[in-house]
C-alpha cells in the first residue's frame, strides 16, 4: 500500500460521512434539563438546611431562656420562691418568647413545690418547652452541731 492510496482512503472516508461540528439542539435541550434538574435540587437542599438550621436554634434559645430562670429559681430561698412567679416577654435570637412560672405542690410532700417554667415561641405556639425545678423547705436543724 502505497502512501498515496492511503491518501486516498482516508479522503473518501471524510467524503463519505458528513462533517459533523458543534451539537444538536436535542443535545443542547437535554443538557439543559438537566442542568435544571441538579440546580432545583440543590436549591430544594439548601431551603430545607436553612429551616432545619432555624429550628435548632429556636430550641437552643427556648433551652437557654428556660435554664436561666431555672437556675434562678434553684438559687432563691425557698420563702421567696412564690414572689419571682410570673409571666413575661423575652426576646432572644430575633423571636419573642413568653416565659411562664407556676408553682405546684408536689402531692404527699409537705416541704417540696414544684416549679414549672414554660418557654413558647411567639411564632410557633406548638413549639413549647417546660422545665420543671423541685425546691425543698431546708431543715432547720444543723447537721454539723449533732452528736
Amino acid at each position: 500500500m502505497t502512501f498515496l492510496s492511503r491518501r486516498m482512503r482516508i479522503a473518501r472516508t471524510r467524503a463519505a460521512r458528513p462533517a459533523r461540528r458543534g451539537m444538536s439542539l436535542v443535545e443542547v435541550m437535554v443538557a439543559m434539563t438537566l442542568l435544571a434538574v441538579v440546580l432545583s435540587s440543590l436549591a430544594f437542599l439548601a431551603g430545607q438546611a436553612s429551616l432545619r438550621t432555624r429550628k435548632a436554634a429556636t430550641g437552643t434559645y427556648r433551652a437557654a431562656l428556660a435554664n436561666e430562670l431555672a437556675s434562678r429559681f434553684s438559687s432563691l430561698p425557698y420563702d421567696s420562691v412564690a414572689t419571682y412567679l410570673r409571666t413575661d416577654t423575652v426576646v432572644a435570637g430575633g423571636t419573642s418568647y413568653i416565659r411562664r412560672t407556676a408553682m405546684i405542690d408536689v402531692p404527699n410532700s409537705l416541704v417540696t413545690k414544684q416549679v414549672n417554667i414554660t418557654v413558647i415561641p411567639m411564632a410557633s405556639r406548638a413549639d413549647s418547652l417546660v422545665a420543671v425545678v423541685y425546691r425543698a423547705r431546708p431543715t432547720l436543724e444543723n447537721v454539723l452541731n449533732t452528736p
